[in-house]
């Protein structure tokens, strides 16, 4: 029955983890693109947004290893807005942020060589 139970949480944390960035992504990044802000904020906007879902619907991934409610909130919180963010980043179609993420590959490969 446990694992019955922590096989709901994994497929709700996927599924927040996709609404968030969904959300983020169809609302506040044409926003901040239009206001000409900077795009590293989008990870506390998710941040802030997976705070308030996860306050509303009472979800605390971390509540067998972590006594404290609100604490174990706030970290499923960072958790899920940071999901997002790691789900845009793998996401980017952008040609510099993927020659940088070649460029760091590249690096450690050529360390390992030597």
């Amino acid at each position: 029955m446990d694992y019955y139970n922590n096989q709901i949480d994994i497929e709700i944390y996927i599924a927040l983890v996709l609404l968030v960035n969904r959300i983020v992504a169809g609302l506040m990044t044409p926003l901040m693109d239009e206001i000409g802000l900077n795009k590293k904020w989008l990870m506390y906007v998710a941040w802030a947004f997976s705070a308030w879902i996860i306050f509303v619907t009472d979800l605390n991934l971390f509540t067998a290893i972590i006594p404290d409610p609100v604490v174990g909130k706030l970290l499923t919180s960072v958790a899920i807005g940071g999901g997002a963010n790691v789900l845009h980043d793998l996401s980017d179609t952008n040609p510099a942020a993927q020659s940088k993420a070649a460029a760091r590959v590249n690096r450690v490969s050529d360390a390992k060589d030597r």
